[in-house]
């Protein structure tokens, strides 16, 4: 397993269009991918697990892949993240 750390830097934090757009994303790959906030973590292939962190600007997430291309997935998930949450 592999992981990585983010900070919501978007002004509005993940709001609906935005969960979207990440699941749409993060399905592309094989492995299992993770979100953790707080005391919660959700299938980050799940959009209403997704906005049910309510993650807001500032919010720190944890970012984990888990199995066949683990390093690769998450290194482009950390790239869409950065360049666009």
């Amino acid at each position: 397993m592999k992981d990585a750390r983010y900070i919501i830097a978007g002004e509005h934090g993940i709001n609906a269009m935005l969960a979207s757009q990440i699941v749409k994303y993060i399905v592309r790959f094989s492995c299992k991918v993770t979100i953790s906030m707080r005391d919660a973590t959700i299938d980050a292939k799940s959009i209403m697990g997704v906005l049910s962190l309510s993650a807001k600007k500032g919010d720190e997430i944890r970012i984990a892949c888990d199995g066949f291309g683990e390093e690769d997935s998450l290194s482009k998930i950390m790239l869409y993240f950065a360049e666009n949450i």
